[in-house]
């Protein structure tokens, strides 16, 4: 049997009544295998199913390329930064984490994905090929995306794609965004209420544009085209632009800057944000 209220940190199988302590800075491996740390016999659990570590800068759950994932508070992450009294489900088997109070909180988020997670639903529009990195971390963290290309083009073409994903405000990805995209022009980020392969749709409508030279492949989803290109828009071309979206963010050619653009009555409005320490401090600015 095990307390309701553990005093030092833990992992506890509900089903089994089963408790396994966290230790700082050694990784605690879950699963079915018999040299899991926390073994469950579990039909429905891979050998090893996830891993849980206390670092210094929290408690990170890493799920394990398992078969059947794992949920933390009914969500399927690759990885998930814990909080005292989350839930994880794996398999058959439901576990509870109890960190004391004096346990690491999460670290705190950068000023720009401080300001990102309040921009609800979010998106990112990251071009592979800007660097190989692009894709290796979404491979690395398993991240959910689509291409913008398809058929033949998304298979020939995956390592210069441009992929889709779409953001919560709580993943760890968008961390791990700030500190890798950000000022490296590996993409745009937007603000759009439509699911994912309606707003798929709509930006593949904007892969090709029509110029005095002919239709035009148009790589709009780089920061450094699109801060250009959208200030000059009619309102036509603004309303088509747009479509399902609500805002277009992007990094300015100062890094420590972000470009917000929305549609306005009578066409392209940005609004400058300065990424502070403090916080983001907007500061007005008609185009």
């Amino acid at each position: 049997m095990f307390s309701d209220n553990p005093s030092k940190a833990c992992i506890v199988s509900l089903s089994s009544e089963i408790m396994a302590s966290l230790d700082n800075n050694l990784a605690l491996l879950v699963g079915s295998s018999a040299s899991a740390n926390l073994s469950i016999d579990d039909p429905l659990l891979s050998p090893l199913h996830f891993t849980i570590e206390r670092t210094e800068k929290g408690t990170l759950l890493r799920d394990a390329d398992s078969e059947r994932g794992t949920l933390v508070n009914g969500r399927r992450v690759k990885e998930a930064w814990l909080k005292d009294q989350d839930q994880i489900m794996a398999g058959f088997t439901h576990f509870i984490v109890h960190l004391p109070n004096v346990d690491t909180p999460p670290p705190p988020l950068s000023p720009l994905a401080r300001y990102l997670k309040h921009r609800q639903p979010l998106y990112a529009l990251l071009d592979a090929a800007r660097s190989p990195a692009v894709l290796e971390t979404l491979e690395r963290l398993d991240i959910p995306r689509v291409s913008l290309f398809q058929g033949r083009y998304a298979q020939e073409l995956a390592a210069a794609a441009p992929y889709l994903v779409e953001l919560v405000e709580d993943a760890p990805f968008l961390e791990t965004l700030a500190e890798k995209a950000w000022g490296n022009s590996w993409g745009v980020f937007c603000v759009s209420a439509m699911p994912l392969e309606i707003l798929r749709r709509h930006l593949r409508s904007l892969l090709y544009a029509d110029t005095p030279d002919g239709i035009r492949f148009f790589r709009f989803y780089d920061p450094r085209v699109l801060r250009d290109f959208l200030p000059v828009y009619s309102l036509e071309m603004a309303e088509r632009f747009f479509g399902p979206v609500d805002e277009f963010l992007l990094e300015a050619q100062n890094p420590e800057t972000l470009l917000r653009f929305t549609l306005g009555e009578n066409g392209v409005e940005c609004e400058t944000i300065r990424l502070g320490d403090d916080g983001a401090v907007g500061v007005q600015s008609g185009v």
